[in-house]
């Protein structure tokens, strides 16, 4: 989930290089709606935070009332006041600062599916 399609467009090549299904949105309503629709078809979210009419915390909050443990990743710019710290408290398992290193963006993702699949 980015705004920007030319970021969009480098994570999804970068996951799908590694064999990840990518479900690309630029809005976060419209990515609301579909994931409303098959919430269980998703195995994580990656989220810019600065989107234009509602940040990526704050739809990270609304897909965690629908499935309360999908591992969710946020990008971000700058901090908008966000830490590490208050990402966990907000269900986020990773806080990456852009420009995101694919390699750390991989890692990421990787431990946060798997420390939802460890018992």
């Amino acid at each position: 989930m980015d705004d920007e399609i030319a970021i969009l467009k480098l994570l999804r090549n970068c996951l799908e290089s590694v064999g990840w299904r990518v479900s690309g949105f630029t809005s976060p309503r419209q990515a609301l709606a579909v994931f409303r629709d098959a919430p269980d078809e998703f195995t994580a979210i990656i989220s810019d935070q600065t989107m234009p009419g509602m940040g990526g915390s704050e739809l990270i909050g609304v897909l965690h009332e629908l499935r309360p443990h999908l591992p969710a990743i946020l990008c971000t710019g700058y901090s908008d006041g966000l830490d590490a710290a208050t990402a966990q408290q907000q269900g986020i398992r990773r806080l990456l600062l852009k420009p995101v290193d694919s390699d750390e963006l991989l890692a990421a993702l990787d431990q946060a599916v798997a420390e939802e699949a460890s018992p």
